[in-house]
């Protein structure tokens, strides 16, 4: 299990599944997302696209974000992982509904994580998608 965390990991499912699909070290390799309260709210750089496309993330999985923003990006994202755990308090709600329609394998992260369960939490998720 490859787990990625907040909005600046975004390229690394990406690579994974182009890039490094045929590689044996990631073939097979099952992939987790993590989302945080931690949205980029700044401009995305034009250039992220271009750099991905260079690093061999084909065009048609790149051209389904459209508009380059947070939101987009993450949809994408979500396209790419087999699991999205949501460590956030509040996520926006076009990217619940989008979660909720992928089909994909979610687990809500706990508020309370002082009595350890929330590790049996994270075991159970990764045995589910393994």
């Amino acid at each position: 299990v490859v787990h990625c965390h907040s909005w600046f990991t975004v390229a690394v499912p990406l690579y994974l599944r182009a890039s490094f699909a045929e590689d044996p070290l990631f073939a097979g390799s099952k992939i987790v997302f993590t989302i945080y309260d931690d949205s980029f709210n700044g401009e995305w750089d034009k250039a992220f696209i271009d750099t991905m496309k260079g690093e061999g993330v084909p065009a048609e999985i790149l051209d389904k974000i459209g508009e380059l923003s947070y939101e987009n990006i993450i949809k994408l994202v979500i396209d790419n992982v087999d699991g999205i755990v949501i460590e956030a308090e509040s996520v926006p709600s076009a990217i619940e509904e989008y979660i909720a329609a992928s089909g994909k394998k979610v687990l809500r992260g706990r508020a309370d994580k002082s009595d350890g369960e929330w590790l049996n939490d994270y075991k159970e998720f990764y045995d589910s998608i393994l």
